[in-house]
């Protein structure tokens, strides 16, 4: 009881009060509508999260969390019966050792496997939110259970109701099918007992389908036009492409190469010391060698499935081993986490069977008050991960995700269309119309793979701005209009002829509920981090824009605003500190400009508008620097030789600043700013007037309308003259 209970509690109060950014939005409106979700559909969790949409706990979306943590925690207490079952076929504690077998000392080594299980980093994160690996995890874990009792007790049932977990497992989840060799290589090791009856693997069989049989949601529902539906698969073409993901492509995101399977694993090595800490997997080791030496079969069972969630899922995805790619991935390790976890049970009860055997051996008086001791402190090693874990995965604050449905709607004017195609903007919208039933008026269309609110939106209207305005997450979503551009509006971008006032858009900001941007706690998730920079940037765009307009404490309040949002953002301190630049106040621009370099080191707008800085400063070797770094970060910029040029003309250092600008209109033969200032320095400084003159009059005719034009030319008539005088 307690190996579930425990973990039930914690995930409580971790629990996340609404949807979470990611998919979570999605799987809370499909299972709430009995939708069809994103490939392979989901069809299990969507009927099960159905029935937990219906008790009358909290809002929806906290039902359905809620079903995230009862299957992480009865994982947990599998994961228990698993460690106690293999303890003792292993013969850990037995008679024949002089160890009486003591349901405390057993007790010790299970409840550890159990909380290290349950508090492992990856399921934990999966465990208070909405999403379908907890649920996966349980399936397998549950299949694993069954195997012991068939082997145990030899009763087909056992065995057929393995198999149909099986099926319900793999079309959960399409990865249950890499637990598949190592299930077969315990069935293939007990096969006399399999082929006992040989009606026995038929039946199996049957059962294995009857459990994938789940799939027919798909086409049924599908019929019905739910509210949410992705990809209308109704036929049995759709519907078998729906189940193998054939929109998505290739799982794998690039060529296999040795160096990076290992790259791959040393990522998953990494994520690993994130579980349990550092060093307690070194107790798994000492569970291999304990069922090496007494229980090969589950020794080759456990095994297999470990390398399978391993280097199975690295072979299969072949991902980047990039910070973001790693957070996207680590999910499909926790059955490889989970194995881990029950060999350190494994491990742990074996040391403590041969520390008894000592005891015993030095005084058997010794015996029961040591294997109590053990039993009861073995478990106190899961405060490790407890304690590690526990800030990473406390979602109790996390609103982020259903206030970005809200506010996007609450942008839109009444009866508008919305354009999106990005998973979180997306689901999140889905949530608001859909459950909570919000702005019913207002038309979505998903530009992504399948548009998911063709059942949803009101009658169509005419796709015309005079009629309705037009609205996108991105600008790429947005249709092209002849006449229409996209200006940024909030945190969407609507369609207009030009930029909304800048009133109307702080007026926008002042309805926004901002709560989950300040209270977020996980700065380290990616899915968060992107959500909060893209409520960044769109406010520090709205300050820049104040700032040019000359309102400078609207400006710098919003920025702040910004900043605020996202300390770590250099997009808001770069906004920031053009801001101070374009008031004047150079000591301030600097500052801010070097906060954003702390955060965005080889960003080289950022470079650059600190070296102009530098020189309305008249740090003039400053400046030098900076442009020079710029210009090795981005070697092929026009602007940034340019710019380079004029640093050395303000040098005295003629030649040089020469060279970048010949550099510069190679680079660009249509920028016209290193003609004129190449010219410059020909008339003034290097005195070579016709190649001055040579450079002015193309200049002028790349730019005929510049204001200096009378100017230039008059001195293009005076060195022609001083030039036929000599």
């Amino acid at each position: 009881m307690l190996a579930v209970c425990l973990p039930l509690v914690v995930y409580f109060f971790t629990l996340c009060p609404t949807i979470f950014v990611g998919d979570s939005g999605e799987l809370v409106t499909g299972a709430y509508c009995l939708g069809i979700v994103h490939p392979p559909g989901y069809p299990l969790y969507c009927l099960v999260g159905r029935l937990m949409a219906l008790l009358p706990l909290g809002n929806v979306a906290q039902r359905l969390n809620l079903l995230s943590a009862l299957s992480a925690a009865v994982s947990a207490g599998l994961v228990f019966q698993l460690t106690i079952r293999l303890g003792r076929r292993m013969g850990l504690l037995a008679k024949g050792e002089g160890v009486e077998p003591k349901a405390s000392w057993l007790f010790g080594p299970g409840l550890l496997a159990s909380l290290l299980c349950g508090f492992a980093r990856t399921l934990w994160s999966q465990a208070v939110v909405a999403e379908v690996y907890a649920l996966n995890l349980f399936l397998l874990l549950f299949c694993l259970l069954l195997l012991i009792w068939w082997d145990e007790r030899g009763e087909r049932r056992h065995l057929f109701l393995f198999a149909f977990i099986l099926g319900l497992s793999l079309a959960h989840h399409s990865t249950a099918a890499l637990a598949i060799p190592a299930f077969l290589l315990f069935l293939l090791w007990h096969r006399r007992k399999l082929f006992e009856n040989a009606r026995d693997l038929p039946i199996a069989v049957t059962f294995l389908i009857l459990g994938g049989s789940i799939y027919l949601y798909l086409p049924l529902r599908a019929s019905a036009n739910p509210l949410l539906e992705w990809g209308h698969p109704v036929s049995i073409r759709g519907t078998w492409a729906h189940i193998t993901r054939i929109s998505y492509g290739s799982l794998s995101q690039g060529p296999f190469s040795w160096r990076l399977l290992g790259d791959e694993i040393g990522a998953f090595w990494h994520l690993l010391n994130q579980q349990f800490g550092p060093f307690l997997w070194g107790l798994g080791l000492v569970g291999l060698v304990a069922l090496f030496r007494r229980a090969k079969d589950w020794l080759a069972t456990s095994l297999g499935l470990f390398l399978m969630f391993v280097v199975g899922v690295a072979l299969l995805l072949r991902f980047p081993v990039t910070s973001r790619d790693i957070y996207l991935v680590q999910v499909f390790f926790i059955p490889a986490f989970v194995i881990v976890a029950l060999w350190i049970g494994i491990g742990s009860g074996w040391l403590m069977s041969r520390v008894l055997v000592l005891a015993i051996a030095l005084g058997s008086h010794l015996r029961r008050p040591l294997g109590a001791a053990m039993g009861y402190l073995i478990p106190l090693l899961a405060i490790v991960p407890l304690w590690g874990n526990f800030t990473a995965n406390d979602r109790s604050q996390e609103t982020l995700a259903v206030e970005l449905g809200r506010n996007i709607l609450d942008t839109m004017e009444p009866g508008a269309l919305l354009f999106t195609s990005r998973d979180t903007p997306t689901f999140s919208l889905a949530f608001a119309r859909i459950v909570e039933g919000l702005r019913p008026e207002v038309s979505l269309q998903h530009t992504g793979q399948a548009d998911i609110f063709r059942h949803l939106n009101p009658s169509a209207k005419p796709l015309s701005s005079s009629t309705r305005a037009i609205y996108g997450t991105i600008p790429a979503d947005l249709p092209k209009i002849p006449g229409l551009a996209p200006y940024q509006v909030g945190i969407v971008y609507q369609l207009r002829k030009a930029p909304a006032e800048t009133d109307e858009r702080l007026r926008i900001w002042d309805r926004y509920n901002l709560r989950g941007v300040a209270e977020s706690r996980h700065r380290q998730d990616f899915f968060l981090c992107e959500l909060i920079r893209n409520y960044a940037t769109a406010r520090g765009n709205l300050a820049q824009e104040l700032a040019q307009e000359g309102r400078f404490q609207l400006a710098l309040r919003e920025a702040g605003g910004a900043l605020a949002m996202d300390s770590t953002f250099f997009g808001a301190h770069l906004a920031l500190g053009n801001i101070y630049f374009q008031k004047g106040d150079y000591d301030q621009a600097t500052r801010a400009y070097g906060h954003a370099l702390n955060w965005a080191p080889e960003n080289v707008e950022v470079m650059n508008n600190l070296a102009l800085t530098s020189l309305r400063m008249g740090d003039v070797n400053g400046a030098i620097q900076l442009y020079r770094h710029s210009v090795v970060v981005e070697p092929l910029v026009a602007k940034t030789h340019n710019d380079l040029g004029l640093a050395y003309k303000a040098a005295g250092l003629y030649d040089q600043a020469a060279v970048e600008y010949r550099r510069a209109m190679e680079l660009d033969p249509d920028y016209g700013d290193p003609l004129r200032n190449l010219g410059v320095v020909y008339a003034y400084h290097l005195v070579d007037y016709s190649k001055a003159i040579s450079l002015w009059e193309k200049y002028l005719y790349l730019k005929p309308q510049d204001e200096d034009q009378g100017m230039i030319a008059d001195e293009i008539r005076r060195m022609k003259i001083l030039l036929e005088d000599k």
